[in-house]
């Protein structure tokens, strides 16, 4: 037996051994302390190991005894067909308020002839598909809801997310607002970092400790909606170590300028603080001084056929075009440097999703946006991932910039960082008409949207679990009631 696999089988043992006694539960603790504590005090509270060796043992307990973040995928249950009688009574149930008593008689006998008829063969075709599709129903979703859809992404998809910053949080002197963004930059990395590694624990259930699917972390990195005149399409390029090598670079988007910036070093550790700083610096003093670039990225904020036939005609034009939107694509993420100063969340928020169509690649499924006065949020296409997969990162990354502090200004990074790359796009004056239309039409659209962020602090989740409610059951009802009180229907 080779001593490769005298070890493989020790590992599995130990993994055993550790998920029988509570110690993996105890790791998975501890793994969401790591990552979420916002000061180290809170990590001292961990008296279960030796101080002078616990950074040591906390990355060893890790790597061992954690589990992995996609343990559970194949064991996961298939998503079930629920039996047609209950979908129907529950369809009539949500019907009822809704209609008149004659109304609702007139539709409950077209319910019941369904259910006795066409709905039989249809329900079984249901059955049939589940068999062969983990779910069922995702595709259908995916395609009809978001990927068939020709609006505009920013209006009617993306959604913003703002992380907060507190005064407490960098209070040091000679802090500049503009260096907040390379420790947010660093925290986002860190989680690609961990994601990379599996080392993103396994969320489950409270109550039974179910696992949850967690397949839609997969998309929070190097994933892009790509345009199609039809129908677009998701694309994803993140992989685990396991699995092999995942892109390593950003764009960064500044003025109309598109820049490519490696931010990986060669060991798969990403760049620190004080070296993305030195690469962001450079990329806002290439930009000083001179005229703005041509704003590609205003045309993904477009009507999707529009921005398809645009972009094959990019691509078309010559190699590099479809070398820089493969590297566009391909990014951990794009980052976003913005001139407005809003001055609260409201304002960032708004910002962020309607403000500019300038500074935002929309098709990317993560763009943070880095506002001049040192305000960020971020911008997150929504098809792949539901709301909570954004609201993680953005915790994740509250939290860890508490803990990694401002950068002092003698931090001098040990080794030279990588110079940004700038993407240059051959365009002509058919695309250049296009970008200022697609920008004219964007505004226009913008300009009706209207986005409140009011903080309610009278009571939060805890008091609605406590009758038994989903907390996003309870916002949707009461938007509901509120609508019918205002219009009395």
């Amino acid at each position: 037996m080779s001593l490769t696999r005298v070890h493989r089988n020790a590992v599995q043992l130990l993994q055993y051994v550790a998920s029988r006694t509570g110690l993996t539960e105890a790791v998975r603790k501890l793994q969401l302390a790591r990552q979420f504590a916002a000061s180290d005090d809170e990590l001292k509270q961990l008296h279960w190991i030796p101080g002078i060796l616990q950074e040591w043992l906390q990355k060893k307990a890790i790597q061992v005894f954690g589990e992995r973040t996609w343990k559970y995928q194949d064991s996961i249950p298939h998503l079930p067909v629920p039996p047609l009688k209950n979908t129907l009574d529950k369809y009539l149930e949500s019907v009822k308020p809704f209609v008149t008593a004659e109304e609702y008689k007139h539709t409950e006998t077209v319910v019941r002839e369904f259910e006795q008829g066409v709905g039989q063969s249809l329900h079984q075709q249901l059955l049939e598909r589940a068999k062969v599709k983990r779910n069922w129903l995702e595709d259908w979703w995916v395609d009809l809801m978001y990927l068939q859809s020709r609006h505009s992404l920013p209006l009617t998809s993306n959604v913003v997310g703002f992380v907060p910053v507190m005064d407490h949080m960098w209070s040091a002197i000679g802090v500049e607002p503009a260096d907040r963004v390379p420790l947010f930059l660093s925290a986002s990395l860190y989680l690609w970092k961990l994601l990379r590694k599996e080392q993103i624990p396994v969320d489950k259930a409270v109550l039974t400790g179910q696992p949850f699917c967690m397949d839609q972390f997969r998309s929070m990195f190097s994933a892009h909606r790509v345009p199609g005149v039809t129908m677009d399409k998701l694309v994803s390029h993140f992989k685990t170590e396991s699995e092999g090598p995942s892109p390593t670079h950003i764009t960064v988007l500044c003025k109309g300028r598109v820049f490519k910036m490696e931010c990986v070093d060669q060991d798969g550790e990403p760049l620190t603080p004080a070296e993305l700083k030195i690469q962001l610096e450079g990329v806002k003093q290439q930009c000083e001084n001179v005229c703005e670039g041509p704003h590609i990225s205003v045309l993904t904020a477009g009507n999707r056929t529009e921005w398809a036939k645009t972009r094959e005609k990019m691509m078309e034009m010559g190699p590099v075009n479809a070398h820089n939107l493969s590297v566009i694509e391909k990014s951990i993420l794009v980052l976003a440097f913005d001139d407005a100063t809003p001055k609260d969340s409201g304002e960032a928020l708004h910002q962020a999703l309607a403000g500019s169509g300038k500074n935002r690649w929309f098709d990317h499924v993560n763009t943070e946006v880095a506002f001049k006065n040192g305000l960020f949020a971020g911008n997150f296409e929504h098809t792949p991932a539901d709301g909570m997969v954004a609201a993680y990162l953005g915790y994740f990354v509250f939290a860890q910039s508490q803990r990694i502090g401002p950068i002092r200004k003698d931090q001098v990074p040990a080794r030279p960082a990588p110079e940004p790359e700038e993407l240059i796009f051959t365009i002509d004056d058919e695309i250049r008409d296009e970008i200022i239309h697609t920008q004219e039409t964007f505004i226009k659209q913008a300009s009706d949207l209207e986005l409140v962020c009011p903080s309610f602090t009278d009571y939060g989740k805890k008091f609605i679990r406590s009758f038994k409610l989903h907390p996003d059951y309870y916002i949707q009802t009461a938007l509901q009631l509120a609508y019918f009180r205002l219009h009395r229907k």
